[in-house]
């Protein structure tokens, strides 16, 4: 499968993945500009994924978590703010 990840500098937004680029035609190309650009057009009133910020509170000096910050958490939930 090939595909291609919009990711914004110094976001943490939602990325979009575009899959199955191969055979796209004109047209197709064009309505995927067209949701791009729709998407670009929204970023400013999104809202931002609650990460963690990288600070030694949260991680170690290899941009490890530690342990006491998350426990019985995996993955990209570990990373995230919980609401209180």
């Amino acid at each position: 499968m090939t595909g291609y990840v919009l990711v914004l500098p110094n976001s943490s937004l939602v990325s979009r993945l575009i899959t199955n680029m191969h055979g796209v035609d004109a047209g197709g190309v064009r309505r995927l500009g067209e949701d791009l650009a729709e998407r670009l057009g929204t970023v400013g009133t999104e809202e931002p994924i609650p990460y963690l910020p990288m600070t030694d509170e949260y991680y170690d000096h290899s941009i490890a978590l530690h342990r006491h910050v998350s426990p019985g958490l995996t993955g990209g939930a570990a990373h995230r703010r919980r609401r209180a």
